[in-house]
């Protein structure tokens, strides 16, 4: 009795080994899946933007043998609704209308749909965008800013110029078309910067109220964002949102679903 007491028991702690080793294996592998749909997920996007095309991104769905990212492709004419962007263990592939495609598929099928004009619109609203951000940080912080922007050889520009009592600095956006996708570069007074330490430095380096008034404890009128400069403000206002990866879904454009690339 003895002898199959200690088996039992035996038995019963290789079990419970089994169970605690195995969970970390099994939450590390949905990890893995979601961050591979993430990763193709991204890929197609960004290729997207360079051929113009803007992106609906859905929440990332994992299983315990695949992960799942629902994406719509859209310019001015033509959608791809509903692609369904899956990793599994072994592969990762691009579903669309029945079909399972690969990534070459889709950069295809992008550049022979994409539209010439909606490339520079999507440069120009994708600088417009990144320009918004920073002036928002300079106004919370007390700074006046103006704006203009421009569009030349290929790049769209967006200029904000900010001021207080103690500074005057000239902040320049540049979007651009390169290597694959739309790449965004940021300048502050001549020199190259993030984007996160632009914003760093309006925020320690703005004056409060009581400073900008000399202590009179009067608060002065909120700045004012200048408006674009020549008639782009218009056209870009009435520009879809191209906001990139995870951006809003742009309802301002129609269009028919257009067959799958070749499977």
């Amino acid at each position: 009795m003895r002898k199959v007491a200690r088996i039992a028991a035996l038995l019963l702690v290789t079990i419970l080994c089994v169970g605690v080793f195995s969970t970390p294996t099994f939450a590390a592998s949905k990890t893995s899946l979601s961050a591979k749909a993430n990763q193709a997920t991204k890929k197609l996007v960004n290729y997207g933007e360079y051929q113009g095309w803007t992106a609906d991104v859905g929440p990332t769905k994992v299983t315990d043998k695949k992960a799942v990212v629902k994406v719509t492709l859209r310019n001015s004419k033509h959608v791809f609704a509903n692609i369904a962007v899956t990793s599994t263990a072994k592969k990762t592939y691009y579903r669309f209308k029945k079909y399972n495609h690969t990534f070459t598929d889709w950069k295809i099928g992008l550049k022979k749909y994409a539209i010439s004009s909606d490339k520079k619109a999507l440069l120009k609203t994708k600088a417009k965008t990144k320009a918004n951000s920073i002036a928002k940080v300079a106004q919370n912080n007390a700074w006046t800013v103006k704006r203009s922007s421009s569009y030349k050889n290929g790049k769209a520009y967006q200029t904000i110029k900010v001021s207080n009592p103690s500074y005057n600095k000239k902040i320049i956006v540049v979007a651009q078309r390169k290597k694959g996708k739309v790449a965004v570069s940021y300048k502050l007074g001549g020199k190259a910067m993030s984007l996160k330490n632009i914003k760093s430095w309006l925020s320690s380096h703005s004056c409060g109220y009581a400073e900008v008034t000399g202590g009179g404890g009067e608060t002065p009128p909120a700045p004012v964002e200048g408006p674009a400069d020549d008639s782009e403000s218009a056209i870009l206002s009435d520009d879809p949102d191209f906001s990139g990866y995870n951006g809003d879904m742009d309802v301002g454009t129609t269009g028919e679903p257009i067959l799958p690339p070749t499977p």
